[in-house]
């Protein structure tokens, strides 16, 4: 069978289609990794300033779907996060047109929590539930004995009217058997990327958080019986790099992509001395600040090439924080980590996300307190987000509850009707007073406190920071990442756009 893959141009999401592309090869298929490029319209960031080169950042769908067609595949797969669902359905659509010969299935985070929504929208032909590794090989090898209605743990598709499907995809349990990413297509189409290899060694994330749907997807899976969290030995994750390292001899740097980089003492150290020993390579990551106090762990990281980490703070209030959103840390943890990160001059992140505490809406002296966290804080960039509601996040049902969001409009969720942006949008519609305040906050790298204060306090000057447009945040980042050349993790961000102009350029020739 020829399989191709599809996914929006992400530098994180491809990871998983990049391993069900290795396995079916495997299996002896033919397939392809696509990452489309959408650089105008796309589900991270809208720069309205691109329409002035539409024809180097845009491309017709029509032409987009030629050009996949030019591949004669028999299946097209999706992977779907929940705002990307709106353009996959669309150009699902096109597919349908241009040729409905072509099988369309449907995986990933969104699918998997609303899979009869999914089913029932008939934009594709099957639906997968869960975790692919076991169940899109087997779907494949049904769809090539010409078994249009398979019974397979986690596939479901319509018939007669009727959702047909149960279960959940089975998982690998040992992810040390899994072949390694094959990342071939997506380094051919976007160079940049194996300047910056991303990988990540763990399933799902031990932790709660009311805004995320990893505890729901955990959920799902403990319905089946099924623990979906599970660790690489720090051995198979060096032994993937080493591979890696060969080839693709350009890689710079390497990117973790997993929720928390250094959950568990012992797997981190014993990662920590492999990876000084065998890897050498400058790598960025993500984690609680919880779980970076230990000062000689810093430093083993550090030794061993960490030069960039994240830490999730994501809300102002302490209480609110450890209670309601159910993160782990403390201000002390956040400080103490911070405090730590910054004696061993390794560039730390911040993350916040506006809209989890409803006073985010209505309270500028609220606002005001949290850019002032920051400020004492001194990470070396504040990354701030909007609340996106996703399907299965606990925070859902409780802002229904509490008359923040109807049960109409996560309808439309659901659906994969409406979403928006995790970065530049979110799923309120209310007037977002906070904006101003993430304009400030994103300055930061650029301007020193008493400025960044001047504008905050000062009538006149905070009237013209509300009029940035929040959008064009991503520049201050571009340039951000020009300044600070440690700012490795931004650099996929806007080199996107130029990899991705090319690419556009060259599937319009074709």
């Amino acid at each position: 069978m020829r399989v191709l893959f599809l996914n929006e141009i992400n530098k994180y999401d491809s990871i998983g289609i990049e391993l069900l592309s290795a396995l079916l090869k495997e299996k002896g298929h033919w397939t392809r990794v696509c990452l489309i490029p959408d650089l105008i319209e796309n589900t991270t960031i809208t720069l309205k300033f691109l329409k002035l080169f539409f024809g180097l950042f845009s491309l017709d769908d029509d032409k987009y779907i030629e050009y996949l067609l030019s591949f004669n595949p028999d299946v097209i797969c999706f992977s779907a996060v929940t705002s990307y669902m709106p353009r996959a359905k669309k150009l699902a659509a096109v597919l349908r047109k241009k040729d409905p010969s072509v099988t369309l299935v449907c995986g990933g985070p969104h699918p998997t929590i609303s899979t009869e929504e999914t089913v029932i929208s008939g934009y594709f032909d099957y639906v997968c539930k869960g975790e692919g590794e076991i169940l899109l090989p087997k779907l494949i090898g049904a769809l090539e004995e010409d078994d249009k209605s398979p019974r397979i743990n986690g596939v479901y598709y319509s018939r007669n009217g009727e959702v047909v499907g149960e279960g959940i995809g089975d998982i690998v349990e040992d992810l040390d058997v899994l072949p390694f990413p094959d990342k071939v297509d997506v380094i051919k189409d976007y160079p940049f990327f194996e300047r910056v290899y991303m990988v990540n060694s763990m399933r799902s994330c031990a932790y709660s958080c009311t805004y995320c749907g990893s505890p729901h997807f955990r959920k799902e899976y403990s319905k089946f019986g099924k623990k979906v969290y599970r660790r690489k030995s720090p051995l198979a994750l060096i032994n993937e790099l080493k591979y890696a390292k060969k080839r693709y001899p350009k890689i710079k740097t390497v990117g973790f992509v997993d929720d928390t980089l250094t959950m568990g003492k012992e797997w981190i150290n014993e990662f920590a001395e492999l990876y000084e020993k065998h890897i050498k390579i400058p790598f960025f990551g993500c984690t609680n600040p919880i779980l970076l106090k230990d000062e000689d762990l810093i430093i083993k990281l550090k030794k061993a090439g960490l030069i960039y980490i994240e830490i999730g703070i994501q809300a102002l209030d302490e209480k609110f924080r450890m209670e309601t959103v159910k993160r782990p840390d403390s201000d002390k943890d956040i400080f103490e980590c911070a405090q730590l990160l910054q004696k061993h001059n390794i560039y730390i992140q911040a993350n916040h996300i506006f809209g989890l505490d409803k006073r985010d809406y209505s309270d500028h002296d609220f606002l005001k307190r949290t850019v002032d966290y920051y400020l004492k804080l001194r990470p070396n960039r504040t990354h701030c987000f909007e609340l996106e509601y996703l399907p299965g996040a606990e925070i859902v049902q409780n802002d229904i509850n509490n008359g923040y969001f109807s049960n109409s409009e996560y309808k439309k969720i659901l659906n994969g009707e409406k979403s928006v942006a995790y970065n530049f949008g979110g799923s309120i519609e209310d007037v977002k007073i906070f904006i101003p305040y993430i304009t400030l906050l994103e300055m930061r790298p650029f301007l020193p406190e008493i400025i960044i204060r001047f504008l905050m306090n000062n009538k006149l000057c905070f009237w013209f920071v509300k009029k940035i447009p929040i959008s064009y945040l991503v520049l201050a980042r571009m340039l951000n990442t020009i300044i600070h050349p440690r700012d490795v993790e931004g650099k996929p961000h806007y080199r996107k756009y130029i990899d991705g102009m090319f690419h556009i350029r060259k599937i319009k020739k074709t």
